[in-house]
């Protein structure tokens, strides 16, 4: 680009591509105007970040706030987790210059690579798989060993003692229909046919 310094300065540069006598409103971007091949590089990689990042980690967080937190603690959990995320943000964007004149654009960039591999590294350590996985199984992920022997201990009892309740309501309802049965004087004993009965019903 060959950009004026002043819209009201006539002055141009002596030498190269915008030299005097190139005063024209209109610019054009010159794709052979620089000696390398790997001009477009930049946007190519600037693509490929975004694309990367939109399928990544701009929408991780949003979607494990709804995986991770307990009933009881998600309104907070997803509350301190926006506020975490938005500030990270409002410090990228309140430090970015500072720190490209302390490091140089490549350094802070190199610094934020440093960061999201850190993250990478964070994430695929201590961040568990929750795909097809109801809540309850999601809380027990994050559980120390001892927890999850107890919670699961206390499943198991409470369990044990509703398949109890189960058998004794059948056991009573069952010796219920019998007593009724037997004050109609009727017997839940199968009928087994006398001889002479049997006799009977073969030469009526």
């Amino acid at each position: 680009f060959c950009l004026p310094v002043d819209v009201n300065s006539p002055d141009n540069a002596a030498t190269g591509h915008c030299q005097a006598g190139f005063n024209e409103s209109v610019y054009s971007w010159e794709n052979e105007f620089c000696d390398t091949k790997f001009t477009i590089m930049p946007v190519i990689v600037m693509i490929l970040y975004m694309g990367f990042f939109s399928m990544g980690f701009a929408p991780l967080p949003w979607v494990l706030n709804a995986e991770f937190y307990p009933l009881w603690a998600r309104g907070t959990g997803c509350a301190l987790s926006t506020a975490a995320n938005w500030i990270a943000n409002l410090v990228v964007a309140l430090t970015f210059l500072t720190l490209t004149e302390a490091v140089t654009k490549y350094g802070t960039f190199f610094i934020y690579l440093g960061i999201t591999i850190v993250g990478f590294i964070f994430i695929f350590i201590f961040v568990p798989e929750t795909k097809g996985l109801p809540i309850e199984q999601v809380e027990l992920l994050f559980m120390t060993e001892a927890e999850q022997v107890k919670i699961i201990g206390e499943a198991n009892k409470r369990l044990t003692i509703a398949s109890q309740e189960a058998e004794r309501k059948e056991t009573a309802e069952s010796s219920t229909a019998t007593n009724q049965a037997k004050s109609h004087g009727v017997d839940n004993a199968s009928f087994v046919p006398t001889d002479d009965e049997t006799k009977l019903s073969e030469n009526p």
